[in-house]
């Protein structure tokens, strides 16, 4: 999930979730049955605006069955932090990871994060920079991530600071190869 106060606009764009159609259950217990993975979604969406993050769970863990690669990666955000139950940091990496395989550029922004905010079980600071770059293409190649791209690029200008230009190049050339195989 991205940044706090962002994330109501951003976690959907900044047309406000408009890339789905609103969701036409209202029930917890009938989202969680349907396979309407847009109305599931978008569910999971208003929880987290609300701030009820236990349902946001509920409902991204549900679009995750679909393959729903948004999905995977907000809830990878939720379950990293803790919010709306335990925080697993392993579990919330691994959504991550599986998000960022199928082209999801907020969850390479969130790897690359985790690195430069410490989390050296992900990777280095190299690791982080490829994320970025990742991140940052895919977010130009969707149109559809408005805050990732620029966020990727602050990352960027933070970890330029500790890397070699070797090591840049050297995580350049990744992060580029990571998003030209996720391009779907």
């Amino acid at each position: 999930m991205r940044r706090l106060l962002a994330v109501a606009i951003i976690a959907c764009g900044a047309d406000g979730c408009s890339r789905r159609q609103p969701a036409q259950a209202s029930s917890l217990d009938s989202l969680t049955a349907t396979r309407d993975t847009a109305a599931i979604y978008n569910a999971g969406v208003a929880a987290y605006q609300a701030k009820r993050y236990d349902e946001a769970r509920l409902y991204w863990q549900r679009s995750t069955e679909f393959g729903d690669r948004e999905a995977l990666g907000n809830l990878g955000y939720l379950v990293y932090y803790g919010l709306g139950g335990p925080a697993d940091s392993l579990r919330g990496i691994a959504l991550w990871r599986q998000s960022a395989a199928l082209g999801h550029p907020e969850a390479h922004e969130h790897l690359a994060q985790a690195i430069l905010n410490g989390d050296h079980s992900i990777g280095q600071a190299t690791d982080a920079y490829a994320h970025a770059v990742a991140a940052k293409k895919l977010a130009t190649l969707h149109g559809n991530d408005p805050g990732v791209g620029p966020n990727a690029s602050i990352t960027l200008a933070k970890l330029s600071l500790s890397l070699t230009l070797a090591e840049r190049m050297h995580a350049d050339s990744v992060g580029l190869a990571w998003a030209a195989a996720e391009v779907k």
